[in-house]
């Protein structure tokens, strides 16, 4: 009670402030077993992207040792991470500033340069004489000059994708062979 009394002298306001620090409550701690959340480093980002979209091997390397170079922000790791699909890696590229190479490249998906080479193969097995086939190897060159203008980078292919694409084209060299033999 006597401290009380000497408090209520020296004023309202430290009795005030000792009455605040007595009711509050500690500061929490995290517990001893929990560690803080860890950085998303550039491989983990990186290789999860690759996990999701086809990245050929050494362009998985190549932007691990990009991104740790320029020293990435986690921002930036993290919407690497979060890809779903080429289309999300060229965002990703695009809205913090990344380039247009390497696997930001803005590439012709595989599926849309398949369909143009079976188109071309179609319309080549198409064709009965000379003028014709020559007329379908003009167009395809056209595309095929055009696409390497546009990219850095052709479309990314795994082993069966190629396959895919070598047998389009076999088919298509044959079907020009026949169409070019005829008088």
């Amino acid at each position: 009670m006597r401290y009380a009394r000497s408090m209520t002298r020296s004023g309202p306001v430290a009795l005030m402030l000792m009455a605040a620090c007595w009711s509050s409550t500690p500061a929490a701690t995290p517990p001893s077993n929990q560690s803080a959340p860890t950085e998303l480093c550039c491989k983990t980002a990186i290789e999860g992207a690759s996990a999701i979209v086809k990245l050929r091997d050494k362009d998985v390397t190549m932007a691990i040792g990009e991104c740790e170079q320029r020293e990435w922000s986690r921002l930036v790791r993290e919407c690497v991470a979060a890809v779903h699909a080429d289309a999300d890696l060229v965002a990703c590229a695009n809205k913090y500033s990344l380039g247009k190479h390497g696997i930001f490249a803005d590439h012709v998906t595989f599926d849309a340069a398949i369909k143009a080479m079976e188109r071309f193969r179609d319309e080549m097995c198409g064709c009965k004489d000379t003028a014709c086939a020559q007329q379908v190897s003009d167009e395809m060159s056209k595309w095929s000059e055009q696409m390497s203008k546009e990219l850095d980078d052709p479309p990314r292919m795994t082993e069966e994708d190629t396959k895919r694409a070598t047998a389009i084209g076999e088919t298509m060299g044959k079907c020009m062979q026949q169409a070019m033999s005829v008088p």
